[in-house]
């Protein structure tokens, strides 16, 4: 007899708490949306990739084909940006979609540095200097702005 991993999956979704909406920041789509999923078990780093939806300072939205193991600490790395560190965060909520794949909200441990961030949500120009923005015709202050 095979047990499921996620009996909640069977009900629809899982999710803490039934609330009111519990964000504190505001999400952001992704531009750059390749992503990796990662999770200890044991000794070893297993490794899924997966399609960053959106993103905030507190947490992210993404689509996988699998799901990590029910109760492990998630680590979410922006693929293409190699200054961005892992991230570790916990699995907040998890569904299927129409498509057959997961979507799966995630919760930063510790708030999102800034540059990945930016990084994320507005692609390579949020990584650049006010020099290399005016040089490329980009307006002076966008580099420079705090979007929080």
């Amino acid at each position: 007899m095979s047990k499921n991993r996620y009996p909640w999956l069977d009900s629809g979704e899982y999710t803490r708490s039934r609330g009111s909406e519990r964000r504190t920041s505001t999400r952001y789509a992704a531009v750059d949306s390749r992503c990796r999923v990662g999770w200890w078990e044991g000794p070893q780093f297993r490794e899924l990739s997966a399609v960053l939806r959106n993103i905030s300072t507190r947490g992210a939205l993404i689509t996988s084909e699998e799901l990590p193991p029910a109760g492990v600490r998630a680590w979410l790395f922006l693929e293409g940006n190699a200054q961005t560190p892992w991230l570790q965060a916990g699995i907040v909520k998890a569904s299927r979609t129409e498509q057959g794949c997961y979507q799966v909200a995630l919760v930063f441990v510790s708030p999102c540095p800034y540059e990945t961030f930016k990084a994320a949500a507005f692609g390579p120009m949020g990584l650049k200097p006010n020099a290399q923005n005016a040089a490329e015709g980009v307006s002076e202050d966008h580099g420079s702005r705090d979007w929080w």
